[in-house]
Order: C-alpha cells, then structure tokens, then sequence
C-alpha cells in the first residue's frame, strides 16, 4: 500500500493516494506519519481543499503526529477556498490536540485576501486561548474593522487586548476613535479615549 501511494504521488495522482490511504486505514494497517504527510502535501498542493480537510481531520482521529507547516497551509487553502468554518473547526481540533499552527502566516494571508473579519475571529481565539498575538496584527485588524464600519467587533477586540494588558503598544487608537466618534458611540469612545490619556501620561 505505501508503495502503492509514494508511487501514485509521483506521478500527481493525489486524489488516489488519498483513497488507498483511506482503504488501508479499512484495512487495520496504520501507515506511518511521513505517508500521511506526503499525501496532505500534494493534496495541499493540487488545492484540494474537501480532501485535506479530511486528511487533517483523519490524521488527528488516528493521533498521528502532525506537520505543523502542512497544517497551516491546509488551513490556508480552506480560507481561500471559501470554506471558513472548516478552517476554524480545524484551527480548534489542532489547538485541542496540542499543536498551534503558525497564526502570524494566517494573519498575514487573511489581511493581505481581505478577509478581515476571518483574521478578527482568529485573533479572538489566541486570546481566548491565551496566545500572544503581534501588536501590528492587532492594528491591522482593528483598522480594517473600522473601514468596513464595523465598530462594534473594532471596539471588543480593543477592550479585550486591554483586559489582558496587551494594548499599550498599539497604534490605533486615534482611528478607533475616530470611527467611534462618527459612529455615536460615546460610551466606547470614552473607553478609548480614558486608556490613551493613560498611555500619554508620564511616569512618575
């Protein structure tokens, strides 16, 4: 079987390669971790985004150890194929299974695709999870949050960075508040402005 895919993979054939490593599974043998690695590759590569999603999936099911680069590009071609929840359940199955891919290449794909509000939702699970998040990431974000008038998820993830502390670096205050002022929103705007006032304050 596994001379069988290294032989269907050369030749490109990934989708084959993905169904005899699926009927080897049937079959009870377990191949070895650089076989699935090989497979996702070229799945990755030939933009089969269904299949490798299957392939990310099937290899945490069987605790296979994964290829954090893989997995990140598979994410990535889930968002570029417009199949988003699919890139965040495996963002989470992955996280949940102790691997963390490689977020900063994430957010720089979702911005750069314009998928701010995809590259939003991410942020918020690093936080969630604890995870640090680059300063320049956040500002990209919460910038492009306030172009597309969405001031609301601008502002909550402002106050949730300086609910953990992670805001005294960012840069985007006076867009935020800006976008906030035009939007009448006072009170959140009152929010900014009182951490900003903060910030410019000298040290003692």
């Amino acid at each position: 079987y596994e001379l069988l895919i290294g032989g269907l993979l050369k030749i490109g054939e990934a989708l084959l390669a993905h169904d005899t490593l699926q009927k080897m599974l049937r079959s009870s043998y377990l191949p070895v971790a650089t076989t699935f690695h090989s497979v996702l590759a070229e799945l990755v590569k030939r933009k089969f985004a269904n299949e490798s999603f299957g392939c990310v999936r099937l290899m945490l099911e069987k605790r296979i150890r994964q290829n954090i680069e893989l997995s990140t590009h598979a994410v990535r071609l889930l968002f570029s194929s417009a199949q988003k929840e699919k890139a965040f359940l495996i963002v989470r199955l992955l996280y949940d299974n102790g691997y963390l891919i490689t977020m900063d290449e994430l957010f720089v794909f979702l911005s750069e695709n314009g998928k701010l509000l995809d590259a939003h939702r991410l942020v918020l699970f690093c936080l969630e999870k604890s995870q640090t998040v680059d300063t320049g990431t956040c500002n990209t974000v919460i910038e492009g949050l306030c172009k597309l008038k969405r001031h609301s998820e601008a502002f909550g993830l402002y106050k949730g960075l300086v609910e953990v502390g992670n805001h005294q670096q960012l840069s985007c205050h006076m867009v935020l508040r800006n976008a906030l002022e035009v939007a009448g929103k006072l009170e959140e705007l009152e929010f900014v402005s009182k951490r900003t006032a903060t910030l410019r304050k000298p040290d003692d």
